[in-house]
């Protein structure tokens, strides 16, 4: 709805300018005539049912300085003679319209009617009382077909940035309700419909330069297998000898590690630290020995003595490497 509203209000719709009346409802706009000079009022009503339904258009009562002090009522073949609603449109009708139809293009093909063959004022009668008798001969207009083309744009043109009639480029409007039907239930004549337009064969022309390059692509990478082949075999043997060197640099790693953790500051400290210990249990049980009775004085004398001058070395550089650890670095 606010869609078709925009298009019949926008200003590169091509029609009169178009006031509003009641929002979203009532639409308002003049028709000039030649004969007699001036214009009629056109009135569009948007029901509530819209777009579902068709709208309501109707030409308001002529005014004074062309019907008189007696009123009066437009005539035209187009135009209900006691209403003045507009009854001689096909696309108004109830078998014409569709939601999906252009209200903009509606109105233009009314305004053209009425602006090709100007309705003629009955003086002292107006829409609610009828007209009587045959409707007279309409004069021409100078509005021509050339001039309304030119401020309506063709089913096939765009109608601009800011809404506006509806691009037809398939020509639909023009055809018959037996050829429409028959493009809803053949498929080869909705076929031939699509593929006779210039933007398809224009994106068919390009979808097959793709397929072409894409498959003079294929057949070079094919060309080339063999190579891929032979590089695919090189690059599995370099990746086995990778991670052969991976693995003995992993075992001389740790062998290096394990190496380096005989000369760390803490692992020598440790190890002097457990042979003191050693030294001193190795002189008590030679003293226990000796006591017991089990060593004579002489061997005592000779072990005891060795024992207790490595427990003292090794307890003196405990000491040393204890207060000063960079010494071990």
């Amino acid at each position: 709805r606010q869609k078709q509203i925009s298009a019949l209000t926008s200003p590169t719709s091509g029609l009169p300018a178009v006031r509003t009346v009641q929002r979203d409802a009532v639409f308002e706009l003049d028709v000039p005539l030649a004969s007699p000079p001036g214009a009629l009022t056109l009135q569009v009503r948007l029901g509530t049912g819209f777009p579902e339904t068709p709208p309501t258009v109707a030409v308001r009562a002529p005014p004074a300085a062309l019907a008189g002090s007696g009123g009066g009522a437009f005539s035209h073949p187009w135009l209900d003679a006691a209403t003045g609603a507009v009854v001689g449109c096909e696309r108004l009708s109830a078998r014409g319209w569709t939601p999906h139809a252009s209200l903009a293009r509606v109105v233009a093909e009314i305004v053209e009617e009425l602006t090709e063959r100007n309705p003629v004022v009955f003086r002292g009668q107006g829409f609610e009382t009828g007209l009587q008798g045959a409707p007279p001969s309409y004069p021409s207009n100078p509005y021509t077909q050339q001039s309304r083309q030119a401020a309506w744009p063709s089913s096939g043109q765009q109608a601009g940035a800011q809404g506006g009639v509806y691009p037809d480029p398939y020509g639909l409007e023009k055809m018959s309700l037996e050829e429409l039907e028959e493009l809803t239930t053949d498929d080869r004549a909705f076929e031939q419909l699509l593929m006779s337009q210039p933007s398809v064969n224009e994106l068919t022309g390009r979808r097959q330069e793709l397929i072409s390059s894409n498959e003079a692509l294929a057949r070079q990478n094919m060309g080339r297998e063999e190579e891929l082949e032979n590089a695919r075999h090189s690059l599995k043997e370099r990746q086995n000898v990778l991670n052969e060197l991976r693995r003995q640099y992993g075992e001389n790693m740790q062998a290096y590690q394990n190496e380096m953790m005989r000369f760390a500051p803490d692992y020598l400290t440790s190890r002097i630290r457990a042979g003191t210990a050693e030294s001193e249990e190795l002189s008590e049980s030679l003293a226990q020995s000796f006591l017991g009775g089990t060593m004579s004085i002489e061997d005592f004398l000779k072990n005891f003595r060795e024992t207790r001058k490595v427990y003292h070395l090794r307890a003196a550089r405990l000491e040393r490497v204890t207060r000063d650890p960079s010494l071990l670095e």
